[in-house]
């Protein structure tokens, strides 16, 4: 109890800061489009979740629970005009990832409307993330459920002159995690709280123009509950008021026959964009050491989003994660 009031003032504190007059100037760009296929058939709501290599955007504080070695790449195509592509890398405690997004065919023209030929236009970022338990550092600690997390994140726009700019950003992030615990008659396998404040230490960016807006503060909250027998519920809830909801049941042992057994993961979810609710479906299988993940994203004005990707999952004994990562492999592992 000590230690959730110590956290509830810390929350308290980020929620006051972030929801200051500059919470609303914040800078609309490429980390603000919602990320993984996963999180994404759960309507975003992956902050109190904030598991696997995702958890480096969602909540890094959640890289402290990884145990494996997570390559992922992802690409997208928006609306066929805007290309997305995103590659990670995650270890436990430590992962990076590089994004970028180009917009193709739109046409400069002048005031009589001749075409002048095409604006070039592309955004791309780079993020880096830790994530670690306090019960690393302190032994026998009233903590032991807390973990902490930071990202540092490097942003440029690529256009013409004007519009050209680039800003750097330190975002903290903290999750409580409680494994085997009764929710009233409820037995749960994990309860998780997480928050996290995008951009919370900002130089702003400014433009070729001259023109210089903030990027953040924000903050958001996440709660996440999983159950025994595979059902896991997610919510997040925005300082502005934007929610999402999300669910996911898994099934593990799956027989495929010569391929072996599959992980086999239904996902839903739900959230808004202002007053517009937009669902969300999906799933997930993992065979072996690969993971393939799907999600249709439904706009009720826009085009549907249809989302996939392939990854990598890789535990010890394994010689890469065991490179990078020693503490977490035992000693007669390559």
């Amino acid at each position: 109890m000590k230690s959730l009031r110590v956290l509830s003032l810390f929350l308290i504190g980020l929620f006051i800061f972030a929801s200051s007059d500059g919470y609303a100037q914040r800078l609309v760009g490429l980390f603000d489009l919602e990320q993984g296929v996963r999180a994404a058939a759960m309507g975003g709501a992956y902050v109190g979740l904030a598991e696997g290599d995702w958890a480096l955007y969602y909540n890094p504080a959640g890289l402290a629970y990884l145990h494996e070695l997570h390559l992922s790449g992802m690409y997208e195509s928006r609306f066929s005009r805007a290309d997305q592509g995103i590659f990670t890398m995650a270890v436990p405690n430590f992962a990076g990832q590089l994004l970028f997004l180009t917009v193709n065919g739109a046409v400069r023209r002048d005031d009589t409307g001749k075409d002048l030929g095409l604006i070039p236009y592309s955004q791309f970022g780079l993020l880096l993330g830790a994530g670690f338990s306090l019960s690393d550092f302190v032994e026998n600690s009233d903590f032991g459920g807390l973990s902490i997390g930071s990202q540092l994140k490097f942003y440029s726009i690529s256009t013409d002159t004007p519009g050209q700019g680039a800003s750097i950003s330190i975002t903290p992030s903290a999750m409580w995690s409680e494994e085997r615990v009764m929710f009233g008659d409820l037995p749960l396998q994990v309860l998780r709280f997480g928050v996290i404040a995008p951009d919370l230490l900002s130089l702003g960016f400014s433009y070729g123009s001259g023109h210089h807006e903030s990027w953040g503060p924000g903050l958001r909250f996440g709660a996440s509950a999983s159950t025994p027998d595979g059902l896991t519920f997610a919510a997040d809830l925005d300082a502005l008021g934007s929610f999402s909801l999300g669910a996911e049941w898994l099934y593990r042992g799956l027989e495929l026959g010569d391929l072996g057994q599959a992980d086999v993961s239904i996902r839903g979810g739900l959230k808004n964009i202002g007053s517009i609710l937009t669902p969300s479906i999906g799933f997930g299988l993992r065979l072996g050491d690969l993971r393939v993940d799907y999600a249709l994203i439904i706009h009720p004005d826009l085009p549907d989003v249809h989302r996939f990707s392939i990854s990598g999952v890789f535990g010890p004994p394994n010689f890469l994660l065991c490179a990078l990562r020693p503490a977490v492999c035992p000693r007669d592992d390559p």
